[in-house]
């Protein structure tokens, strides 16, 4: 395994998680920390890609299990996600949920790999006539995957959303571009050569992330003035914002009222997959400008101040865990760092809760009517509790929900 602060192009994430398994991906770094401790977060980030897409399959199967026996509800759910009456399947049931009674959970899944392509093209035709810029480059990514949606993305296209990002102003779409080309299935194609990460942070300069992009590329070139510079405009940001996390919520957007209520679930769950593989990717970039050999005093002061926005503004419970772990790390009081532990273990065990992501074991026996229309209303519920707000605060309200 290369040593976190290697020099070096950074890991390259496997490939986009698919199907139902994307559905427990809020809950990932809950059991990144359940499991492995905070500081396992950030010491571990060269492998976090590959723990990622073992933990989505887990996912997958605890879920459809969970669905199948009918114990994927949570009681310390928020009203949103609770599980619905089994006292009568509701005629709004899609014909598709219908027709998995008399199979097994893992129908679920392969429904949701089936309807994709429609649901997907349907979505991108609907954002083509968008205002909306952002709105207009992700329908064209989105149609690109419904072309072929078990493939990375094809060179072509890149082409507008990086001629956008060069040449307009919307952080969005900057953000959006920059991490896609830092990060895609495949190596970056010819057009992504053109767009560096001062571009991201010319248009969004009160946000960390773009100038840790910066500090990042800048490191495995061996330009330590500019990593410098850098990082001293990280440490002065105000706000933490991934294009991964407007990407996600694009499922809720006005533009797409027109999606039956299936096709929204199928583009909800592809967006999430794709937004969590990009965010997974980002928080490699601090981890390893703040790893413990990497540290300096300067660097040190930096960090300290980068792991403090992040825990405060962090979108993601991946960010607020690595502000946490680098926190340590930068000598914070350790009173401090285990209460924040303790809080973000909360919030992580409630948001798992919220999400309804159980491990009720193997599933026995073929859904019943009931239980694949139940499953159709829990995940509907979920996927609109997930584009509604930031993980961190979703996490939070559940966390509230509980102690009450």
């Amino acid at each position: 395994m290369p040593a976190e602060g290697q020099a070096g192009r950074r890991p390259r994430a496997g490939g986009v998680a698919t199907g139902l398994g994307v559905v427990a991906a809020l809950g990932l770094a809950a059991w990144y920390l359940l499991n492995d401790g905070t500081d396992a977060l950030v010491s571990g980030a060269a492998a976090e890609s590959t723990v990622a897409a073992a933990a989505l399959d887990e996912a997958a199967r605890r879920w459809a299990a969970a669905l199948a026996s009918g114990e994927a509800a949570s009681t310390a759910a928020p009203p949103r996600v609770a599980a619905p009456s089994a006292a009568a399947v509701d005629p709004a049931c899609p014909p598709a949920w219908r027709a998995l009674a008399g199979q097994r959970a893992g129908a679920i899944d392969r429904a949701f790999r089936r309807l994709r392509p429609a649901a997907l093209a349907h979505a991108a035709a609907l954002l083509a006539g968008s205002a909306d810029p952002f709105e207009r480059l992700a329908g064209q990514l989105i149609a690109a995957r419904a072309r072929a949606p078990d493939e990375a993305l094809p060179p072509e296209a890149f082409l507008a959303l990086v001629s956008e990002a060069l040449g307009g102003n919307d952080p969005r779409v900057a953000g959006l571009a920059s991490q896609l080309c830092a990060n895609p299935a495949v190596e970056s194609p010819a057009a992504c050569s053109s767009l560096l990460p001062q571009r991201w942070a010319a248009v969004d300069p009160d946000n960390v992330q773009p100038w840790l992009a910066m500090a990042a590329e800048a490191q495995d070139r061996g330009d330590v003035a500019t990593v410098r510079e850098a990082m001293a405009r990280a440490a002065e940001a105000r706000t933490s914002r991934l294009a991964s996390a407007d990407l996600v919520r694009l499922a809720a957007s006005p533009a797409l009222q027109a999606l039956a209520p299936v096709e929204r679930e199928v583009l909800a769950v592809d967006l999430l997959g794709t937004g969590v593989a990009l965010t997974e990717a980002d928080t490699l970039d601090v981890s390893r400008l703040c790893a413990p050999g990497a540290m300096g005093p300067g660097r040190l002061a930096q960090c300290s101040a980068v792991a403090e926005l992040l825990v405060g503004s962090g979108q993601t419970m991946l960010e607020r865990g690595t502000g946490i772990a680098i926190g340590r790390r930068s000598g914070w009081p350790a009173e401090r760092v285990d209460a924040l532990e303790a809080e973000h273990r909360e919030m992580a065990d409630a948001l798992g809760d919220a999400l309804a992501i159980t491990d009720a074991g193997d599933a026995t026996g073929p859904l019943t009517l009931d239980q694949a229309c139940r499953s159709f209303e829990r995940i509907d519920a979920v996927m609109s509790l997930i584009a509604s707000d930031s993980e961190v605060a979703l996490a939070r309200r559940a966390a509230s929900s509980t102690a009450h």
